[in-house]
């Protein structure tokens, strides 16, 4: 069984208003780490980083300058997740911001 546990972090809480700036994902099969990982820092398009959320996660806005938007990473994401499993500890928020992105 192929699994991929992965993580977002965003510039804030708002799914109106706020943006993934890091995605990233580890690969298992039964249940094991394989190696394989896909990690990506995002450029928020202008998005402001709002204080609160990078005292969680220590990104900065100069970090993502001249990163990829989502829309130019989202190809190398799908192919890495390809068929698998996702697993997130905050499945709701994880998927909601992705699926914005969409």
């Amino acid at each position: 069984m192929r699994e991929i546990i992965f993580d977002t972090e965003t510039t804030g809480l708002d799914l109106r208003e706020d943006r993934i700036i890091e995605l990233g994902g580890v690969e298992l099969v039964n249940r094991f780490p394989t190696g394989r990982t896909f990690h990506k820092f995002i450029n928020p398009q202008g998005r402001a980083i709002h204080a609160e959320a990078q005292a969680v996660h220590g990104i900065s806005a100069a970090d993502l300058v001249g990163k990829p938007t989502f829309a130019e990473i989202v190809d190398e994401w799908l192919a890495f997740t390809d068929g698998a499993k996702l697993i997130a500890h905050n499945a709701t928020f994880d998927l909601g911001f992705l699926n914005l992105e969409y």
